[in-house]
């Protein structure tokens, strides 16, 4: 089993000069060995593309990707030089390097023949900003507006009102979404009407969806985020487990990502497979060379099987 990653690091050579990747399309052994470049996805290697927050999706052998504001797609291994440009309004790097919390970017999936990409961050014509989905045909490249997130009116209030959403999903013509600090909802693309899925009582959370389950994760509010202009959140304790009739089929304490370290400062929602739920703890632990007197700081992937409820290492970290 494989696993393809995005990269867009930087790293410091030995004169003290960062040097930038540039954007990569990679792949690794689940365990984390056998890592190998699948494809670059910077038109400039090592320039500034100004916007790192598109994470690219593969589809039916085609990558679609963002660059410099623009949404691309190129047959997966070419050579980006032939891309395609899809959608998008250039990006304009000023040289400070500071995120623009209003500056659009998008968030990708694909359901049967469909493209599907939410474009965050819409300028509106009242000035406002709203997301945005949109479907993309890759056939017959028709490019066509499909829903736009709800205002509090209809919904109530969350953590990005009336802007942005927290986590999505797209299947069968539905697109299922979470409010974060608010529910669960859905909405028929062909109609755009919005319903209530489940009532969620966090005051803050993470979701991930796959075709039987949704997966809220419980977060605690520590400040302000700079992308969404919402509520910037960390930790998880606790996972909520959702069927697509909006039951609430599992409860699973996460209490075992945190006994295992020193300290756990956040834990991300990764995917689910196989009714597993894969995790990666940002962690801080005890060294495991004698040698070693100070704490490690690593990454750790986890997994929680949502039949029995229980947490284990999946097998790969990072920094250990």
């Amino acid at each position: 089993m494989k696993i393809a990653y995005w990269s867009n690091s930087d790293y410091v050579d030995e004169n003290g000069t960062i040097v930038n990747y540039g954007e990569r399309l990679h792949r690794m052994n689940i365990d984390g060995t056998e890592h190998e470049v699948v494809q670059e996805l910077d038109f400039e290697p090592g320039g500034d593309t100004s916007n790192f927050l598109t994470k690219p999706i593969i589809h039916r052998g085609i990558v679609y990707f963002c660059y410099s504001g623009y949404l691309y797609a190129v047959t997966l291994g070419d050579d980006i030089e032939n891309a395609m440009c899809i959608y998008g309004e250039e990006i304009i790097d000023d040289g400070s390097h500071i995120i623009n919390p209003n500056e659009m970017y998008y968030e990708l999936w694909a359901d049967g023949d469909m493209v599907y990409f939410m474009a965050k961050n819409v300028k509106q014509s009242n000035g406002t900003y709203k997301d945005t989905l949109y479907s993309y045909d890759p056939q017959n490249e028709k490019l066509t507006k499909v829903w736009q997130v709800p205002d509090k009116s209809e919904v109530g209030t969350w953590s990005t009102t009336g802007v942005s959403v927290s986590s999505w999903y797209v299947s069968g013509g539905y697109i299922y979404y979470y409010l974060s600090g608010n529910d669960l909802w859905y909405a028929d693309l062909s109609t755009g009407k919005n319903a209530k899925l489940a009532d969620v009582d966090l005051s803050a959370g993470e979701a991930i969806f796959s075709s039987e389950y949704i997966v809220i994760m419980q977060k605690e509010v520590w400040g302000q985020d700079l992308i969404s202009g919402g509520a910037a959140v960390k930790g998880g304790d606790k996972l909520y487990v959702y069927d697509y009739s909006g039951e609430l089929v599992k409860e699973i304490s996460l209490k075992q990502i945190y006994d295992d370290s020193v300290n756990v400062s956040d834990v991300y929602l990764l995917w689910i497979d196989d009714n597993q739920v894969f995790m990666l703890a940002d962690a801080t632990v005890n060294p495991t060379d004698p040698s070693i007197t100070h704490t490690t700081l690593v990454y750790r992937m986890y997994k929680a099987d949502i039949e029995s409820g229980t947490v284990t290492k999946a097998g790969w970290s990072d920094g250990e």
